[in-house]
């Protein structure tokens, strides 16, 4: 029966890593993190998979652990947190786009993570997509209430419009709004 063995499993994979058996402990971890597992048995493993898996700088299967352990949190966050933590290794291996849905997976439940509004921020200007940026920064203004936030990010609209996507008079409309701002 899974839900009496699951602890046992557990505790075994507990005890072959604290015996520096990670190469050992690892697959048994992964199991235990797989559904139908019971949910505190679960989470348990994924936590200490994703350590495991960083410590032994298997970075891609790490991502993915830390992507099921935001699914398995039962507490917003750690969801959070777990989530962050994959968004910023999926942008460390490459995975823009996984990165990016990670932090909009964030954005989904809390629309003012000023953290997760940056980086997707931050991530669109590196990649060069003016249009999602200047629609990320507008989100950004929607939900600011620092008005010298919102100033910035019609500053950075204007300077995308003028300078990355040769659209003057769009660039010009933008400085207009924020005289009115």
């Amino acid at each position: 029966d899974t839900g009496l063995s699951a602890p046992l499993r557990l505790e075994a994979a507990q005890r072959l890593s604290a015996l520096g058996e990670s190469p050992a402990a690892i697959p048994q971890l992964s199991m235990l993190t797989a559904d139908g597992m019971p949910a505190e048995v679960a989470r348990e493993a994924a936590r200490q998979l994703c350590a495991e898996l960083h410590q032994a700088e298997r970075s891609e299967e790490e991502l993915a652990a830390l992507e099921r352990l935001a699914q398995l949190e039962d507490s917003e966050s750690r969801r959070r947190e777990a989530l962050g933590n994959a968004a910023r290794l999926a942008n460390a291996l490459g995975h823009t786009d996984r990165a990016l849905g990670l932090w909009e997976s964030r954005l989904a439940t809390n629309a003012n993570d000023d953290e997760a509004q940056s980086a997707i921020i931050d991530l669109l200007a590196q990649e060069g997509r003016f249009g999602e940026l200047m629609a990320a920064l507008r989100r950004r203004i929607a939900t600011s209430t620092s008005v010298w936030s919102q100033r910035a990010d019609l500053v950075r609209i204007a300077r995308v419009l003028g300078a990355d996507v040769d659209q003057p008079a769009d660039a010009i409309a933008t400085w207009n709004e924020l005289g009115s701002a």
